[in-house]
């Protein structure tokens, strides 16, 4: 599903028509999450004008409070909104089945019948809605507030109807007793209704009332005083709706979708952009806690994935709940109840040997305390895992670290956290003395590449060719960094020799892979580069987490535990390694052998992310055939780069540098390859059209305070 944002809407001089007036900003796939600038609406759905004989007319000079249902040219009936109710009609269709949705301000969305009676409000939206659309029985809307939302508009015809009172006799016993046009009528006399009939139809004369209403997001009491006249009200029977999935697009194209329940699916910095507050009381300001904190129990992109599949979050919290009952079990309310206290650096002193004093500050807000904390410069982790535990850490304690201040501008990042959140500060620190080309001169770069060919337990026909190329290619060049932008540089390659593939049936196992990450991971220290080369095949599993194939993966039937270098045994490792950590992999999907398990890089790209590393994936492989004889088009990209095609900065080449030159030349080369203009590889040539839609560019997300990362010098 494509879903469009809308940016602006204006209205028609003659008639005030908002409906049809739009201008298209960008555009966002379901499926794929890819986000499309555009300003063309062709390919776009929107909502109907028309239903059989049935259409809309303005009545002119209203501004348009007034929406005129007709049918063959007769009024049926009309939608009037005034400042109550959102004081004009913007954006209005008919659905399939010729139920009117109508959007007016202040986020008031509602379904009509033809004769103009309201039967449902949308709630959810906070300012004006601009656009609607509807693709089968899901109902989007935009609006003002930036949210995307989606509805199941299936619950128009689902049941649980509520009570709410359609309009007030002036100065009659209801408006006096402080009864609202609006308001949801709960309870009366502690007697719940769920139809107006009902109510209707217990009021009689007596001495006293306690009605229990809802007004927007509060619940009130309210004594009506005995009936002894005209009670002076109309109710009807009006649903609630809410989202099954709200979106956000930010201004820098990073997105968020989530529901009530607050699970969600992001970009890597997506999850700063919703959160939710915690009152206080009348005297303390309301406390925020974003999605971010609570990432690894809300962020599952398998639930967001499932509720757009069935329309509906909680029908896939129940359905994933057959596999995993425990899901049910958290609550944004439990989860805020756990969350650690927040933290503070609160001074920073630079001393002359190129450190400095850092002192932190525990919060004392009412929540748990943590129990580990992390500490990043310019995004290189500082403390060791023992100095990370936090035994009997207090609300209000004072920490102190002395830690690396190496470069002219620093980014100091802490993060606390506990079992089940996470809280962190950052801050800026200049220091004269530093040096941002030649702050890795006394230190250690560990390399560890991995380029696995031989896969035992796949057909012949998902065998590849240039892993080990592009795995050894990697390491001869990160090597030449010794004595120039390293002190030191320590290889370690996991490769096969083609050879012996053949003569000694050469395999790289999972364990062999996580070993040699251990080993070479495990020595460096606060001032350090790691660097992770993984190329192969990878694949995701049902849950949306990644995994590096190895010659021992199981896929038939379900990937099996502890066959692959999955994320779970990749976080490990990097969440214990010191200093700076850099992950690049270039890996594919082998053919039909993952029909089910469709390759998706952008999880793996976001939990790399979160651990505060840089992360770098392309695809060279896209189909099994599509090798170079020198390698694939990813590591060759980099390579090139490296080699003088990428924009240094004296001698120099920073990450982003070499980002920007490998996002061109990717799509080039396998644009080159799949037109058939590139020599020494045999594809099924395809059109241009189809090559410009297939052709993706690498994906790269560099986490705060190493935006200034060396990745190569000359």
């Amino acid at each position: 599903m494509n879903i469009n944002k809308y940016l602006e809407r204006k209205a028609a001089l003659e008639n005030k028509n908002y409906n049809e007036q739009i201008k298209l900003e960008d555009s966002i796939n379901l499926d794929t999450y890819l986000i499309n600038n555009s300003s063309q609406l062709s390919g776009f759905k929107k909502i109907d004008q028309k239903y059989l004989g049935y259409s809309f007319n303005f009545t002119v000079g209203i501004d348009g409070q007034v929406l005129d249902i007709m049918n063959n040219g007769r009024k049926t009936g009309q939608i009037y909104r005034d400042s109550t109710n959102g004081s004009k009609n913007i954006a209005y269709g008919f659905t399939t089945d010729g139920t009117i949705i109508s959007g007016g301000g202040n986020g008031f969305l509602n379904a009509y019948n033809e004769r103009g009676e309201e039967t449902a409000q949308f709630i959810g939206h906070v300012s004006d809605i601009q656009a609607l659309a509807i693709d089968g029985d899901t109902l989007v809307s935009g609006s003002k507030d930036q949210i995307i939302k989606l509805w199941n508009l299936r619950d128009l015809k689902s049941g649980g109807a509520k009570v709410r009172i359609k309009s007030i006799v002036k100065s009659g016993i209801a408006e006096r007793s402080g009864l609202e046009i609006g308001d949801i009528i709960l309870k009366v006399d502690s007697k719940p209704f769920k139809d107006a009939m009902e109510v209707i139809n217990y009021i009689t004369p007596k001495k006293q009332y306690l009605f229990q209403i809802k007004r927007k997001e509060e619940v009130k009491t309210i004594v009506i005083d005995k009936i002894d006249e005209k009670f002076g009200m109309v109710l009807e029977n009006n649903k609630e709706i809410y989202p099954f999935l709200s979106i956000f697009i930010s201004e820098d194209k990073q997105w968020v979708a989530w529901t009530n329940e607050g699970f969600y699916n992001a970009s890597p910095n997506g999850d700063q952009y919703v959160g939710w507050h915690v009152n206080k009381g009348n005297e303390t300001a309301a406390e925020l806690f974003t999605a971010k904190q609570f990432r690894r129990y809300l962020y599952r992109p398998d639930i967001i994935k499932k509720t757009i599949e069935l329309g509906g979050s909680k029908l896939a919290i129940e359905e994933i709940a057959k596999r995993e009952p425990s899901i049910r079990d958290i609550t944004l309310a439990e989860l805020i109840k756990r969350a650690p206290v927040d933290v503070k650096i609160a001074q920073v002193v630079i001393l002359k040997d190129g450190r400095a004093d850092v002192t932190i500050r525990l919060g004392n807000n009412n929540t748990t305390a943590p129990e580990r904390i992390t500490l990043y410069v310019n995004g290189a982790q500082q403390l060791t895992e023992k100095q990370r535990l936090l035994k009997g850490a207090k609300p209000g304690d004072i920490l102190k670290y002395k830690i690396l201040l190496p470069d002219n501008k620093n980014t100091i990042k802490v993060t606390v956290e506990n079992q089940w959140a996470e809280n962190s500060n950052e801050t800026y620190v200049d220091n004269p003395n530093g040096n941002d080309m030649l702050s890795t001169k006394n230190s250690t770069l560990y390399v560890v590449a991995v380029g696995i060919s031989n896969y035992p337990e796949l057909p012949l026909d998902n065998q590849l060719k240039s892993p080990p190329l592009d795995a050894k290619s990697i390491a001869e060049h990160f090597k030449r960094l010794e004595g120039m932008l390293y002190k030191k540089v320590e290889v370690k390659v996991l490769a096969e020799n083609i050879d012996t593939i053949v003569a000694k049936k050469m395999v790289i196992t999972s364990d062999m892979v996580e070993k040699a990450l251990k080993e070479q991971t495990q020595k460096a220290g606060a001032s350090d580069t790691t660097i992770i080369f993984l190329a192969g095949h990878g694949v995701t599993d049902a849950l949306g987490s990644y995994h590096f194939v190895t010659a021992d993966t199981k896929i038939t039937g379900g990937l099996k535990e502890g066959t692959s270098l999955d994320w779970k045994r990749l976080h490990r490792i990097l969440d214990k390694t010191m200093g700076r950590r850099v992950v690049i992999v270039d890996t594919c999907q082998a053919g039909e052998v993952f029909s089910d398990n469709k390759t998706d890089i952008k999880r793996l790209v976001k939990d790399v992310h979160d651990v505060n590393a840089i992360i770098y994936s392309g695809t060279s492989r896209q189909e099994s055939g599509k090798e170079t004889l020198k390698g694939g088009v990813f590591t060759l990209s980099m390579v090139s780069g490296f080699d003088g095609k990428a924009a240094y900065e004296a001698n120099f080449l920073p990450f982003l540098k070499l980002k920007d030159y490998v996002d061109r030349e990717v799509p080039r080369l396998n644009r080159d390859i799949m037109l058939g203009l590139y020599r020494g590889v045999s594809v099924k040539q395809k059109s241009e059209e189809e090559v410009i839609d297939s052709v993706q560019k690498p994906v790269a997300v560099v986490p705060v305070g190493m935006e200034r990362f060396i990745i190569f010098a000359k």
